[in-house]
């Protein structure tokens, strides 16, 4: 018993770690979530119009975190922002918790801004109030029209929710964000992972002209891309576990050793004794 616990005993944690920290994504069907690398934005095309025609997919969205100069009265400083677009929330299942999403209008001419719940209150005074402030960003101004869902910070952590449309890259020396750009889209609940890929290189390729290198396109579960961060941690507790557990049946095998080197000993006194046993 104690060296099949020994053996079990890391699986058993691994997978206690799985349930309780990597699986109960805050998303609708999380399972059926992918994020899709390799795939270059077609030029002169919305990379969402594109995505539309698979039929392997229900919508599909771009989130890219970033960096941006927040002015205000009394100075400024930097704060994080994540880069989406009209169907970010809609891909995730999420709907923002006071005003509106964004619109296709929005990415035409950037100029409106979702919050975070932390950021309208500690900054912003919380309340209606703050939906209806502007905030100066890198010298734009922009409205702020509503207040981004919670759950959207299990990709990473942000303040404000900016349209697709434009570059808020990271200046020299400051450190990306947990996922620095991430495109993702809902399959269908039917269709497997190998089928969104093909589909996905077949859409690629129709997209590059001739003498280009087609891209390698990878479709992968989102519950996987956020488990590998953790894998190093995770891979580090389950030794940890295994050598604890192995220490264990060690220490109650010798343990049984002794007590049968003792029970052999008292039926030999028994029979010189002439005792019965």
């Amino acid at each position: 018993l104690a060296l099949t616990a020994a053996m079990l005993g890391p699986a058993v944690v691994l997978e206690a770690m799985r349930v309780a920290f990597i699986d109960p994504l805050p998303f609708h069907d999380p399972q059926n979530l992918v994020s899709i690398g390799g795939v270059s934005q077609p030029r002169g095309r919305d990379y969402i119009d594109l995505f539309a025609e698979a039929r392997t997919l229900q919508a599909a969205t771009s989130l890219r975190y970033g960096r941006v100069t927040w002015s205000r009265p009394g100075g400024s400083r930097r704060i994080d922002v994540l880069e989406g677009d009209h169907m970010t929330l809609r891909v995730l299942g999420l709907t923002p918790l006071q005003g509106r999403d964004f619109s296709r209008a929005d990415l035409k001419s950037p100029r409106t801004a979702l919050v975070s719940r932390k950021f309208l209150e500690e900054e912003l005074g919380g309340g209606p109030s703050g939906l209806e402030r502007a905030l100066q960003l890198n010298g734009s101004i922009y409205q702020v029209v509503g207040v981004a869902p919670d759950s959207l910070a299990r990709l990473g952590t942000f303040d404000v929710l900016l349209p697709e449309g434009r570059s808020y890259g990271l200046p020299m020396g400051e450190t990306p964000s947990f996922l620095r750009s991430l495109t993702l889209a809902r399959k269908v609940s039917r269709v497997s992972m190998i089928e969104v890929q093909q589909e996905m290189a077949r859409l690629q390729r129709s997209q590059e002209g001739p003498g280009f290198g087609h891209s390698m396109v990878g479709v992968r579960g989102l519950q996987v891309v956020l488990t590998n961060p953790a894998l190093p941690t995770l891979a580090t507790l389950s030794f940890a576990a295994l050598v604890l557990l192995l220490l264990s049946a060690v220490t109650i095998g010798m343990l049984a050793a002794m007590l049968a080197a003792e029970r052999v000993q008292e039926f030999a006194i028994r029979t010189a004794l002439g005792a019965t046993v």
